[in-house]
């Protein structure tokens, strides 16, 4: 259990630098009219590897 601990805290650290980067790259596709499915996807995934570790530090704490 203290390993998903610890793999929580350095996944709270790094994927909110890759949500940030995908919703720019969204933003800027919606100017530009380009398909945002893939920038979308990836905000999904980052967005849920933000939240379920913040989750699972709160349940162990």
């Amino acid at each position: 259990m203290q390993f998903i601990a610890v793999i929580g805290f350095y996944t709270i650290w790094v994927t909110p630098i890759i949500f940030v980067v995908n919703l720019i790259g969204a933003i800027k596709a919606i100017k530009e009219g380009r398909q945002t499915e893939k920038y979308t996807i990836a905000c999904c995934i980052s967005l849920m590897l933000i939240v379920i570790p913040i989750y699972m530090m709160l349940m162990y704490i």
